[in-house]
């Protein structure tokens, strides 16, 4: 059975649709613990509503805000099963999204992180473009000092595999899933992508203000030590300066790089 963890703070525009798509999911067994991180719109009440209607959904009311990090290794520790799965409160999963990620990690027990491919959508719900990743963990360790290479709120990963990494480090409030991930290849840990579309990835105003100086400093942070764990050469740790570079790029040269599929620069 899985576990799916989400952080809800102040979603309401986009909660409802996000909650549908999984208790919609065509694998029926799982829990969905949602956390509402002191929300001060309509999105406790969304959950609630959804939380009477289905017993499958764990809510968690927190009395102060504790942030994403937090509450991912919150919901972890509280989370039954063995298999974990990411969803954000923005976000569309298609319906036969853990169908097919948990036949593959039965079918194939040394993989321990799954994602997959996602499409990017506005805040209207169109496409905007199609996100692709390395598939393989063999790609995936080739790319990884260059680009995050899983799409966060596609991952199924194994619970009791992770523990070993104490899950995500609370010292980082944005991307800590790819200081995850460094920190998995670092240890042998392997990933791998589906390459298939499973999920939508909402495109919004949080999603741009990635490109602010605060978030691209946690992420040369979180290269620099990523790359020390990975005992790197010294001629690829150049990729530190990308944090940097992609902060002072044009909005649309920097549009058009997330678009670049690096898999063919391989």
């Amino acid at each position: 059975m899985i576990s799916v963890i989400m952080s809800v703070y102040n979603a309401e525009k986009y909660l409802s649709e996000s909650i549908e798509s999984i208790l919609q999911q065509t694998y029926r067994h799982f829990e969905f613990i949602i956390i509402n991180d002191c929300s001060s719109d309509s999105s406790l009440e969304i959950i609630n509503k959804y939380g009477l209607i289905d017993n499958r959904i764990v809510i968690i009311n927190n009395s102060t805000n504790l942030g994403l990090t937090i509450n991912l290794n919150k919901a972890i520790n509280l989370a039954k099963y063995e298999f974990i799965a990411r969803m954000d409160a923005d976000d569309i999963s298609l319906k036969d999204r853990f169908e097919k990620q948990i036949i593959f990690l039965e079918n194939n027990p040394d993989i321990d992180v799954l994602g997959s491919f996602c499409k990017d959508i506005d805040e209207e719900g169109n496409i905007i473009s199609d996100r692709t990743v390395p598939i393989a963990n063999s790609e995936i360790n080739k790319l990884i000092h260059i680009i995050n290479p899983i799409c966060h709120p596609t991952v199924v990963f194994r619970k009791n595999k992770l523990q070993e990494l104490g899950f995500y480090n609370e010292e980082y409030k944005v991307v800590q899933d790819y200081d995850l991930w460094l920190r998995c290849a670092a240890k042998n840990i392997k990933m791998y992508n589906l390459p298939e579309f499973l999920l939508k990835y909402r495109v919004n105003d949080s999603y741009h203000s990635r490109k602010s100086w605060k978030y691209r400093m946690t992420d040369l942070k979180i290269r620099y030590y990523g790359y020390k764990n990975l005992h790197l050469p010294f001629y690829k740790r150049i990729y530190l300066i990308v944090p940097v570079i992609l902060g002072i790029l044009p909005s649309r040269l920097y549009k058009l790089l997330k678009e670049r599929d690096f898999r063919k620069s391989t």
